[in-house]
């Protein structure tokens, strides 16, 4: 019986880490593309904005340049900020550190 406690005590404890790293996690938002070729899925490249209005506005340039291009989201990333969208050019962040 002590081992089942045991084993209780760390899933719990692994529970309670993974929410603490997700907490304290970056968010970012990336820019995600359904195109003609691929109409049933959403990609997205490496590409990660500190805004949702960025990646919007990426989002926004890509769909006037490419023809391919059905829709475009931005939605919310755990990855860091990687780049920043000032007017119609994409220049590389360095990201956040604690």
């Amino acid at each position: 019986m002590e081992g089942l406690a045991f084993i209780a005590v760390i899933i719990t404890l692994v529970f309670v880490y993974r929410r603490i790293v997700k907490q304290k996690r970056l968010v970012s938002w990336k820019t995600e593309l359904r195109t003609t070729h691929f109409p049933d899925e959403w990609n997205a490249n490496m590409l990660r904005f500190e805004t949702e209005e960025e990646a919007t506005r990426y989002g926004e340039r890509t769909k006037a340049n490419w023809q391919a291009v059905l829709e475009f989201r931005a939605v919310k990333s755990e990855d860091p900020v990687n780049s920043e969208f000032t007017g119609w050019i994409v220049t590389p962040k360095k990201p956040k550190t604690n």
